[in-house]
């Protein structure tokens, strides 16, 4: 979801304190913009639990909202941070320029973006993904977020940010037909490997 201030179609505040509540206890997930959800309409009493990729005010995060019991996942706006995205965009960029220049594209990185594939010798879900993203560290570093002093936390959030490791994304990744959880990884994106 886009930030649009204004109009129609705005998306700021999209869901605040006030917002009407649809019945039932709620999870939020916001990967898209920090101020789509204010950081006010997490204390409902409707909204149970949250997941937080962005944050409103960041990169000046409250602590309070770190320490949060309805926080249930937290990282540092990462969640678009893979090598696949960081390729196109830089593809993106090349073919850009070479318009401006009147040349055809001689670059798209494919050469950056063989399949990985995971043989992992754990079957479960969580280790499979586990080998892409690291979802329990990235959770404790922004959660310890909370003890850095509030001037110096906007800039410890930057370098949680500008430090983050790439990640494959799950479509770059194959799996063995036979895994047991074959049919729910194909799912998520993931390739399916014929046996031989």
């Amino acid at each position: 979801m886009p930030l649009i201030t204004a109009g129609a179609d705005q998306t700021l505040a999209y869901l605040d304190a006030s917002t009407p509540r649809p019945a039932g206890p709620k999870l939020i997930i916001n990967t898209s913009r920090g101020a789509v959800v204010r950081d006010a309409a997490l204390e409902r009493p409707d909204i149970h639990a949250a997941i937080l990729d962005v944050w409103d005010g960041e990169p000046q995060l409250r602590a309070a909202r770190l320490r949060d019991p309805k926080l249930a996942l937290a990282s540092p706006h990462v969640a678009g941070y893979s090598l696949e995205a960081k390729i196109a965009a830089t593809r993106m960029m090349h073919e850009a320029v070479c318009a401006w220049l009147g040349r055809p594209p001689s670059w798209t990185g494919a050469e950056f973006l063989p399949r990985r594939v995971l043989d992992p010798p754990s079957q479960t879900i969580s280790a499979v993904l586990g080998e892409l993203v690291d979802l329990a560290g990235d959770d404790a570093r922004t959660r310890a977020l909370a003890l850095v002093a509030a001037p110096e936390r906007g800039p410890a959030f930057e370098a949680l940010r500008r430090n983050y490791a790439l990640r494959r994304e799950f479509s770059a990744c194959a799996i063995p037909r036979s895994h047991p959880h074959a049919r729910w990884l194909e799912a998520a994106g993931f390739e399916l490997l014929h046996p031989g």
